[in-house]
C-alpha cells in the first residue's frame, strides 16, 4: 500500500511538471528611447510569466488604472529594477509608463498554444518591429505578432494558404513562414533590399531586389534560387496582370515601369513613369496599369496592350502603390507625404476621393469581398480601413507606441491552410 501510495505521488508529482513546463517565461527591456520596450507587443500564452527590466524611472502599468482602477499589474521602479507578472487569463493587456504616458505597450495572451490562421486576416509588415502584425478582420483587432528578418517590407501568400514569404528590405533575404503554425522556417539568400514577393498559381516565388537591377526567381517546391530576370534599376513594387503573362513592375531608381513577360522570364518594354516610382497595380481586365510615383507626386496610367503612358495624374504629397480594387474597379492610392489615400475611377481615370487616414500611408490590400480597403499608416501605429461603399474609415490599432510599429506592406490571406 505505501508503495502504491508512493507511485501516485510521483505520478502527480511529474504531472504537474508536465503541465507547468508549458509556460513560459518571457523578458521586456524597458527603454528611455523609442520604441520604448523590445519588444513592443508580445505574444504569449495563459500560464506564461513576463519580466519587465527598467533602466532608470518607470512604471509598468496595466491601462485599467486608467479607466476602472483595478490594473492587473502596475509597479514603480527605479534604476535596476523590474516587474514580473504571470498571466492568468486570456486577452489584450495595453499598458504604459504612468510618468511618461507616450510609453505603450501590449501583451496579447492567447487561450491555446497557436491561434488558428483565418481566411481573411490581414498580414501587416511591422518594419520598425521586425515582425508580422496579424489582424482578425471579424473584430479589426490585431491576434498575433510574429518577430521575422531585419525591416520586413511586403507579403505574399501561396496559393494553399500553407506558407507566407516576406522581404527583409534591409538584408539580403526573403523569410518563409508556416501560416498555421505562426513560425519562421528558413531564409532564402536573393539579393541586396528585396522589396516585393508574388507567388504565382504554380508556386513559383518573384521577388523584386530593390538594391540591384533583377528579380530573383525562386523554385516553389525546394525553396532554391532558379534565375534572375534583368529589369531597370532599384525594382520595387510589381504587380501581375490577371492571366500572369506579365509583371508590371515600378523600377524606383529609373523613372519607368518594366514590363516582364514572365514566360520567357525577359523584360520585354519600359514605359515612362514620373520619379521614384514605388507600386504598381494592373487592372482586372489587363488594359491597363497605375503607378505611385513618389517624388513626382503623381499617379502615372499605362496602357498595357501599346506599352505606352496614357496621362499622370497629380495628387501630390508621396504616392506609394496603386492596387487596384476589383469590385468597384477603384484604384486605392496612399500616399505618405498627405496622410489620405486617393481614390481612382478607372473609367475616366480621374481622382474622385482622396480620404484621410493617418500619418504616412502606405501600403493597400481588399477584403476577400472587395468592399474595404486596408491601408498601412507607417508613422501612426494604425490602419485605416475604409469602407468603399460610404467611404467612411475605421481605425485599427497596431501594437506598440507612436511610431513604432512601422507598418509598410499589408496583404489578406485568401485561403486558409488546412
Amino acid at each position: 500500500m505505501k508503495k502504491f501510495i508512493l507511485f501516485v505521488g510521483m505520478l502527480v508529482c511529474l504531472l504537474s511538471l508536465s503541465e507547468t513546463s508549458w509556460a513560459a517565461q518571457h523578458t521586456v527591456e524597458t527603454l528611455d528611447y523609442q520604441p520604448w520596450y523590445e519588444p513592443a507587443g508580445l505574444t504569449i500564452e495563459v500560464g506564461d510569466t513576463v519580466t519587465w527590466n527598467n533602466p532608470s524611472f518607470h512604471t509598468v502599468t496595466h491601462i485599467a488604472l486608467l479607466t476602472t482602477g483595478k490594473p492587473v499589474f502596475h509597479k514603480m521602479l527605479g534604476p535596476g529594477d523590474s516587474l514580473t507578472h504571470t498571466f492568468a487569463e486570456a486577452g489584450d493587456y495595453d499598458y504604459l509608463c504612468a510618468l511618461h504616458p507616450w510609453m505603450k505597450g501590449k501583451v496579447l495572451v492567447r487561450p491555446g498554444r497557436v491561434s488558428p490562421a483565418k481566411k481573411g486576416e490581414i498580414w501587416v509588415a511591422a518594419q520598425f518591429q521586425n515582425a508580422i502584425q496579424i489582424i482578425d478582420p471579424d473584430t479589426d483587432k490585431v491576434v498575433d505578432y510574429i518577430h521575422v528578418g531585419n525591416n520586413p517590407h511586403n507579403i505574399w501568400f501561396t496559393p494553399d494558404g500553407q506558407y507566407a514569404y516576406v522581404t527583409s528590405w534591409h538584408e539580403d533575404d526573403l523569410w518563409k513562414m508556416d501560416v498555421k503554425s505562426r513560425t519562421v522556417l528558413k531564409k532564402i539568400e536573393v539579393g541586396p533590399a528585396p522589396a516585393h514577393v508574388y507567388v504565382t498559381p504554380k508556386g513559383t516565388i518573384y521577388t523584386t531586389v530593390m538594391g540591384s537591377n533583377y528579380i530573383t526567381v525562386i523554385d516553389g517546391k525546394t525553396d532554391a534560387v532558379i534565375g534572375k530576370i534583368e529589369t531597370g534599376a532599384g525594382p520595387h513594387g510589381m504587380w501581375p496582370t490577371p492571366d500572369w503573362k506579365y509583371f508590371v513592375v515600378a523600377e524606383s531608381h529609373a523613372a519607368d515601369a518594366a514590363v516582364v513577360d514572365i514566360a520567357q522570364g525577359k523584360t520585354i518594354a519600359h514605359i515612362p513613369t514620373g520619379v521614384v516610382p514605388l507600386g504598381a497595380g494592373v487592372t482586372p481586365d489587363g488594359k491597363k496599369a497605375y503607378i505611385g510615383n513618389g517624388i513626382s507626386g503623381t499617379v502615372s496610367v499605362l496602357n498595357l496592350t501599346t506599352m505606352k503612358k496614357i496621362k499622370d495624374l497629380t495628387v501630390g504629397g508621396l504616392p506609394v502603390q496603386a492596387p487596384v480594387n476589383a469590385r468597384y474597379n477603384f484604384v486605392v492610392v496612399p500616399n505618405k507625404g498627405l496622410g489620405v489615400a486617393h481614390i481612382i475611377d478607372t473609367a475616366r481615370d480621374k481622382v474622385i476621393k482622396s480620404i484621410p487616414t493617418a500619418h504616412g500611408a502606405h501600403g493597400a490590400d481588399f477584403s476577400l469581398d472587395g468592399r474595404y480597403a486596408y491601408v498601412t499608416n507607417t508613422f501612426d501605429n494604425t490602419v485605416t480601413k475604409i469602407d468603399l461603399e460610404t467611404f467612411k474609415t475605421t481605425q485599427i490599432a497596431l501594437w506598440g507606441g507612436p511610431n513604432t510599429s512601422g507598418a509598410q506592406g499589408v496583404t489578406v490571406l485568401r485561403t486558409a491552410p488546412k
